[in-house]
């Protein structure tokens, strides 16, 4: 009888780590956008397929700089740096998987170099789809703005 409970407490481990792993995840990307939040603009994003090995993202955007930031159930890491000084912003079909594209943005800096992301809705455990339509558009032109 003691060999079957220490089976099931076995198995209900792996379940229970992976739910306390993804909201200590969530709990530290709303804490970096909030951090973030406070000295420049910041969006919750995903980058293209391949580009980075964690699918969640934060994009900050100041005049001076655009970077993009790794978050989750530590501290935020850089990812890359641009410029904010002639960088550009465009609409673009973004690859977030191998089965889908979607709608999205590709920031340029001055010097070439390019990072296209997808636009989501703040970190929740539940299931979500990138923002498109008008939101992604008045994001878009806000970005474009704030790097005018």
């Amino acid at each position: 009888m003691v060999f079957l409970v220490l089976i099931v407490i076995a198995l209900l481990a792996v379940p229970v780590g992976f739910m306390t792993y993804g909201a200590l995840t969530v709990r530290g990307q709303r804490r970096a956008l909030t951090a973030f939040r406070a000295t420049a603009h910041a969006y919750f994003t995903r980058p293209q397929m391949g580009m980075w090995k964690l699918s969640a993202t934060v994009l900050v955007v100041s005049p001076d700089e655009v970077s993009v930031w790794k978050s989750g159930p530590g501290q935020p890491t850089r990812l890359v740096a641009l410029p904010g000084r002639g960088a550009t912003v465009e609409a673009a079909e973004v690859r977030i998987n191998t089965a889908r594209v979607v709608e999205g943005f590709v920031i340029t800096s001055a010097d070439g170099r390019s990072v296209p992301l997808t636009l989501w809705p703040e970190p929740t455990m539940g299931v979500a789809k990138p923002h498109t339509g008008a939101l992604l558009v008045r994001t878009i032109e806000e970005i474009r703005g704030i790097l005018a």
